[in-house]
C-alpha cells in the first residue's frame, strides 16, 4: 500500500470516527432564560459560562441533580431542571416567552418549594409568626461570604456535608 493510501485511510477513518462520536453524543437544551454553566455540581461552583433559553450543550455527565455540560469550548455544571431534551421554541413576546422560568424560580424549584407552596402552608399555619422568616429572605449574602462559612466551618458542598 503506497504512503499516500495509507494516510488517506487513516484520515478517512479517524473521520468515521468523529462522525460516531458526534452521532452518539447526548444534546440537550436551556429551558430557561438564562443559567449559569458552574466549576463544580453546586451553586457555590464559581460561574464558568452563561448560557440562554435555547442553547444547545452537549451532556458530558450526569450527577444527582446536576448535569455537566459542554458548549463551545466551555465545560461546567448546570441544574438538570434547566434543561430538556425537546426543542425550545423562541418566540419574542408569545407565550412561550412568558411561560419561562426566572432564575430565582429555578433556584426555589431546585429546593422543591415556590410561592404556591409558601402560601398554601400559611393558610394551613395561620398561627405561625413569619416575621422574621421575612426578613432573612431579604438578606444578601455573597458567593465569597458563602465560601468563607463553608470553609470555615470545613463543609463540602459537593458532598452535602461536613467533611
Amino acid at each position: 500500500m503506497s504512503r499516500n493510501r495509507l494516510l488517506f485511510a487513516l484520515v478517512l477513518l479517524c473521520s468515521a470516527a468523529v462522525f460516531v462520536w458526534a452521532a452518539g453524543a447526548k444534546m440537550m437544551n436551556v429551558q430557561v432564560k438564562q443559567s449559569e454553566l458552574r466549576s463544580s455540581p453546586s451553586g457555590l461552583g464559581s460561574v464558568v459560562a452563561t448560557v440562554r433559553l435555547g442553547d444547545s450543550l452537549t451532556v458530558i455527565e450526569e450527577k444527582g441533580v446536576w448535569t455537566k455540560v459542554s458548549k463551545d469550548d466551555k465545560v461546567g455544571w448546570i441544574p438538570t431542571a434547566s434543561l430538556t431534551k425537546g426543542t425550545v421554541k423562541i418566540d419574542s413576546g408569545g407565550k412561550d416567552a412568558q411561560a419561562s422560568a426566572s432564575s430565582d424560580e429555578m433556584a426555589l424549584a431546585t429546593k422543591g418549594f415556590n410561592s404556591d407552596i409558601e402560601s398554601k402552608f400559611k393558610q394551613n399555619n395561620k398561627d405561625i409568626d413569619f416575621t422574621w422568616v421575612n426578613k432573612m429572605e431579604r438578606f444578601k449574602v455573597s458567593l465569597d461570604e458563602i465560601r468563607t462559612f463553608m470553609k470555615q466551618g470545613r463543609l463540602d458542598a459537593e458532598k452535602g456535608g461536613a467533611k
